[in-house]
């Protein structure tokens, strides 16, 4: 007659839910991960797109404004109307750049949410359930 094995800690049906559990954990996270870049892929193209698209027609706009003017008071006022003009582009373009800076600056971080998510995995198994 054979011995009888020595029954483990664990179940060895347990170790396999378990790491079944943690494999499809760690697949749902990476799922997210991708999903996450690529919406922030879209969203970044899209903003390029528009940013590109908002430059070229409003820098047409303001040069023709500007030869507008100028070309109103070219009897008269040439000189002013031509200094009148550049001051106010030119006020325009700072006040674009600082709110791109602005915007820049304070946007959310890429990937936020997976992150937020990977540390809630971390302390539930952490034990740290607060």
């Amino acid at each position: 007659m054979s011995a009888a094995p020595i029954p483990a800690a664990a179940p060895p049906g347990n170790m396999h839910s378990l790491g079944r559990s943690l494999l499809s954990l760690f697949c749902d996270r990476i799922e997210m991960v991708a999903i996450e870049f690529r919406e922030e892929h879209l969203r970044a193209q899209r903003k390029l797109t528009l940013a590109v698209l908002a430059v070229v027609f409003l820098a047409l706009g303001v040069q023709l404004a500007a030869l507008v003017i100028i070309l109103l008071f070219w009897d008269t006022y040439r000189i002013a109307a031509a200094v009148v003009t550049t001051a106010l582009v030119l006020g325009i373009g700072a006040w674009a750049v600082a709110e791109f800076r602005h915007l820049v600056r304070n946007s959310p971080s890429a990937f936020a949410a997976s992150m937020d998510e990977f540390r809630n995995d971390v302390q539930l198994f952490s034990g740290d359930n607060d």
